[in-house]
């Protein structure tokens, strides 16, 4: 291999290991920020209680879903700080 292509392998092989930090939460706090988001689960549930709260009206799915995930969020946020 020319030298361009190892030094591109290098760079390449440092950006990865850069990145496997980042997602292992060793630098820049994404783990944090992971651990603050609220499950699939969790989201499912509370949009299932607003659609209860709503009298089982049908329609608002997502509207349902998008609110959950903010108030659990907002909620997960507020702990972590």
């Amino acid at each position: 291999m020319s030298n361009r292509v190892t030094e591109r392998l290098t760079k390449s092989e440092r950006s990865l290991a850069e990145l496997r930090g980042t997602v292992a939460g060793e630098s820049s706090g994404i783990a944090d920020m992971n651990s603050a988001s609220p499950t699939h689960e969790e989201i499912a549930e509370r949009a299932y209680q607003i659609f209860l709260e709503r009298g089982a009206e049908d329609g608002h799915d997502l509207e349902d879903w998008y609110r959950a995930e903010a108030e659990l969020t907002s909620k997960a946020c507020a702990a972590t700080v």
